[in-house]
């Protein structure tokens, strides 16, 4: 399956490339958490997190030919970087959220992550995507997602609760020079039936190296092996 996503354009910036004192729970970037399925007391007692890394790091925001130093975090669940003036905000309204702009790039972490456009019309969606590595034919973006799973109650004296907790998972793209996103399955079988070229090379890398296509390092080698395959 290929999936064609476009850049998303906002008709009015904010000069600064993100926006401060944005109502919040407990910091999170949340505008109103009822609208993802999910209370107050729920978010914030869940084991797990929603986000990739919950500590602020020092990063530049880069839209255009401007770069802005500022200190920032991805919250995964709410789909918002979150972004400080200084590293450890003892209030919310020393906080806020980057702008969702298609030029901006946000760097931190020694990560770089865009924002786009999934999908067409009415189910379109903006997303942050992570740039793992570029290369002559194909980049490598990793989508992450993080669902909440609801807390379990015992019904019985030999069970035992389970609270609620927050779950995160990522998926790998390859991605065409032409914007053309690729998913790339876990299952070698799967990927080899997606390509045609040079089939038979990259079964023997993967069985070679012992590819695993469900960490990030062994997808970056393939996304390196397979650039140079294309010559």
């Amino acid at each position: 399956m290929t999936l064609c996503l476009s850049q998303m354009m906002l008709a009015q910036r904010d000069p600064r490339s993100y926006r401060m004192g944005v109502d919040r729970v407990n910091g999170s970037a949340a505008y109103n958490v009822t609208a993802y399925g999910i209370t107050e007391d729920e978010y914030n007692s869940a084991d797990g997190s929603p986000y990739l890394d919950k500590t602020y790091a020092p990063g530049t925001i880069k839209s255009g030919d401007k770069v802005t130093k500022a200190f920032m975090r991805y919250n995964v669940f709410f789909e918002e970087i979150e972004v400080s003036e200084i590293p450890n905000p003892e209030n919310n309204k020393k906080t806020g959220a980057l702008l969702k702009d298609g030029n901006t790039q946000a760097v931190f972490n020694d990560k770089t992550f865009v924002y786009m456009m999934m999908g067409n019309g009415e189910n379109q969606k903006g997303v942050y995507f992570q740039i793992l590595s570029t290369g002559n034919h194909f980049d490598l973006y990793m989508k992450s997602t993080v669902k909440y799973l609801p807390p379990q109650y015992a019904y019985t004296s030999i069970d035992h609760d389970m609270p609620g907790r927050f779950e995160m998972k990522h998926q790998y793209f390859m991605v065409s020079k032409q914007n053309r996103f690729i998913p790339i399955p876990e299952k070698h079988k799967d990927l080899l039936k997606m390509i045609s070229y040079k089939q038979d090379e990259v079964k023997n890398f993967l069985k070679k190296e012992h590819i695993k296509l469900s960490e990030p390092e062994d997808v970056k080698k393939f996304m390196l092996f397979y650039n140079k395959l294309q010559g």
